[in-house]
């Protein structure tokens, strides 16, 4: 089976029925982390933060949507998107909570309201245990668009400074506003601010 919907998704898990979201693709509304040791971001690197807050800002620009921590996602050839493919439930104290909210405070503007949730894998079952992990990311309103990551980052992974980027979700992965778009968007900004001025 497969999740449809952010409701129908959520609905899964609270029932403690995450097979049931086996098969669903990633999209604009939902992306999907398998988790490795350090959980699903490292947020002791820059990398692990920039991974973090362009995820959460990918999401919020294009509509909303989740990060769902606790399934492993792969695109086979016949396949247009990622799919999750396996269950990967894992321990609650890979994941401080606390610290991805600092994390979203000062690597992403505007403040986005992001919640976060803790959903228990069906006690029992012989291939797995523990919990999934979700990101709840709001949209974010048309008269703030667009929200940002403060930072960019080199191919080494460290952060730069006195820089930042625009990521979009489209649809399984991530994209990055280009230049040319950013600087009509500030043209335009700067232009509708000189056009108030006069009126007043």
């Amino acid at each position: 089976m497969a999740a449809d919907s952010m409701v129908q998704l959520i609905s899964f898990l609270a029932a403690q029925q995450p097979y049931e979201i086996v098969g669903t693709p990633e999209s604009e509304w939902v992306g999907f982390k398998s988790v490795p040791p350090e959980g699903p971001y490292n947020l002791g690197t820059d990398m692990g933060k920039f991974e973090l807050a362009k995820d959460v800002v990918a999401f919020s620009n294009a509509g909303g949507g989740l990060i769902v921590c606790g399934f492993k996602a792969t695109k086979k050839k016949h396949e247009l998107f990622e799919v999750a493919e396996k269950v990967t439930p894992f321990d609650r104290k890979l994941v401080d909570s606390t610290n991805y909210k600092d994390v979203i405070t000062e690597y992403v503007r505007p403040l986005l309201k992001v919640k976060f949730f803790w959903y228990d894998h069906p006690e029992g079952d012989p291939e797995a245990s523990g919990h999934y992990f979700v990101i709840e990311v709001p949209p974010l309103p048309e008269a703030d668009r667009w929200a940002m990551v403060t930072r960019g980052i080199t191919e080494n992974g460290q952060f730069i400074k006195n820089s930042w980027t625009v990521p979009i979700r489209n649809g399984d992965s991530t994209a990055f506003l280009p230049q040319d778009e950013v600087y009509r968007l500030l043209n335009d900004g700067l232009g509708r601010q000189r056009w108030r001025a006069q009126l007043r």
